[in-house]
């Protein structure tokens, strides 16, 4: 009996323990690099995430994430070269560390108000809650839980799973100070259409998912955009009736 109880005194302990290192986002010196697939238009769209500066809003602080993006042609499952480069202001983030909650703003986006952004407070059997890009949350519960070393820190990690079964829902998880393996601003749940990827995400120049030996960098420029220029590009039927073929756009090797 005296084991047992110690038994069960050590892993309340060791419990309390991960529940009080929650990790927060990263405030400065963070990337998200991510890449959204979608099979519908045939089309890869690339992003690196970064936060920019600091500011206020309605007397709270937020940081402010910026993003670089570029598209490029999906074929055969494979993204090809880049096209397209453009910077947009991605909207604010602050850390409610007490809750274990991310918290969104995005003005342009007409998101004046607090937005649940990422809760990292969920149980398992928890619905997941509405979130800011996940638009069919309630079809979707914590499955389990369990603790892993990203970048030399212990890690929560929430696997997502469907209620209904529909369909093959690829491995998804919520990661502690990270966001999601599916990107920080990609729908969690399944789609016919779009699947998403967090290629790598970086904390003071150190690549923490999805390993240490990763590199992860801030798209600034996109290589062998040139080659569009170059390549033959062919377009047929012409005129076009119903269909719209673009032959000569080979995939990046």
């Amino acid at each position: 009996m005296k084991k047992l109880l110690i038994s069960l005194f050590s892993l309340f302990l060791f419990g309390q323990l991960f529940a009080q290192n929650y990790k927060p986002f990263p405030t400065s010196n963070a990337v998200w690099n991510e890449v959204h697939y979608d099979t519908h238009n045939g089309v890869c769209q690339h992003s690196s995430t970064y936060i920019k500066t600091d500011t206020i809003i309605n007397g709270k602080t937020y940081h402010k994430f910026e993003t670089t993006k570029y598209i490029s042609l999906l074929n055969n499952n494979n993204c090809g070269i880049g096209y397209n480069y453009y910077v947009v202001n991605n909207g604010y983030f602050r850390n409610d560390s007490i809750n274990q909650k991310i918290w969104y703003i995005n003005p342009s986006l007409n998101v004046f108000s607090d937005t649940l952004l990422f809760d990292f407070n969920l149980q398992v059997g928890d619905t997941l809650p509405e979130l800011f890009f996940t638009f069919d949350y309630y079809n979707y519960y914590i499955d389990s839980i369990d603790y892993i070393n990203y970048g030399g820190v212990l890690r929560k990690r929430l696997f997502i799973k469907d209620f209904f079964q529909q369909g093959s829902l690829p491995q998804t998880f919520l990661i502690e100070g990270v966001g999601s393996n599916r990107g920080l601003f990609q729908n969690l749940g399944l789609s016919l259409c779009c699947y998403s990827d967090l290629n790598c995400f970086s904390e003071n120049s150190q690549t923490v998912f999805p390993d240490s030996t990763s590199a992860c960098q801030i798209a600034t420029s996109i290589n062998k955009r040139h080659n569009l220029v170059d390549a033959e590009i062919i377009v047929f039927p012409n005129p076009v009736k119903n269909k719209l073929s673009i032959q000569g756009l080979a995939s990046e090797q």
